[in-house]
């Protein structure tokens, strides 16, 4: 398959597709738990009930640390070796932003937006207060991912711009929905190299990696950013 018609492929399977967010909106389009909801009373939460709902749990609590999460090691030009065994070691929820309640007398336009909703409950956008510190360790390390690639945006040429680093080759026409924490998502330097697109090939990503909890418009967009640098085959490491 030339670039052309790779190209051609990854456009006619994500028709919908507008940049990360609209991609997003697709894959976890049915997901229940994204889905807004009115939040119950706080007074009322009980953190120790299984029936507890995610807006009444403390959102400043401890995460709990991962069941496992394998030893980290550098490959020779130094990048940390990091795969989905590290990042989806753990259990993870979106927040489901509730639609501010007007004022009495408000003006129009005058209500909370679902961003500065969530900045409130979070504390601040980008919160890494739901996960575990030995993933909030990676924030800010040059990485080597190793996932698929699923692109969302192309140059003129054809050439990938932006795109997500999933778990599995199976999300993009597939229906297989990811969690929440099975994907990245990568904006390539302007001065890395041109990067054709690939499906279902195993690859390295290199480049470095930004956690915390992102949401654009209330609809959660991630945990994971990465600055990409370049790809490479996966070396099996």
């Amino acid at each position: 398959m030339n670039l052309v018609q790779s190209t051609k492929a990854w456009r006619d399977c994500l028709p919908r597709a507008r940049g990360v967010a609209g991609l997003l909106l697709i894959v976890l389009a049915d997901i229940p738990s994204l889905r807004a909801v009115a939040p119950p009373p706080l007074a009322k939460a009980d953190p120790n009930d299984a029936n507890t709902t995610l807006y009444e749990r403390p959102l400043n609590a401890v995460a709990k640390p991962p069941d496992v999460f394998p030893e980290l090691k550098k490959n020779t030009e130094g990048y940390w070796l990091v795969d989905f065994r590290h990042l989806a070691s753990f259990t993870f929820e979106a927040i489901q932003v509730p639609t501010p309640a007007k004022p009495d007398g408000a003006k129009p336009g005058g209500s909370l937006q679902p961003d500065a909703v969530m900045a409130d409950l979070l504390g601040q956008v980008g919160s890494v207060n739901r996960i575990p510190p030995e993933v909030q360790a990676l924030e800010g390390k040059r990485v080597a991912i190793s996932g698929y690639m699923l692109p969302v945006n192309f140059d003129e040429k054809g050439f990938v711009k932006e795109f997500l680093i999933i778990r599995s080759p199976m999300v993009c026409c597939y229906g297989v929905a990811p969690r929440l924490n099975e994907w990245v998502v990568v904006k390539m330097d302007s001065k890395a190299k041109k990067i054709v697109p690939m499906m279902d090939v195993p690859l390295d990503f290199y480049g470095t990696l930004h956690v915390g909890e992102k949401y654009e418009g209330g609809v959660f967009t991630g945990l994971y950013r990465l600055e990409g640098e370049k790809t490479g085959f996966h070396s099996g490491q």
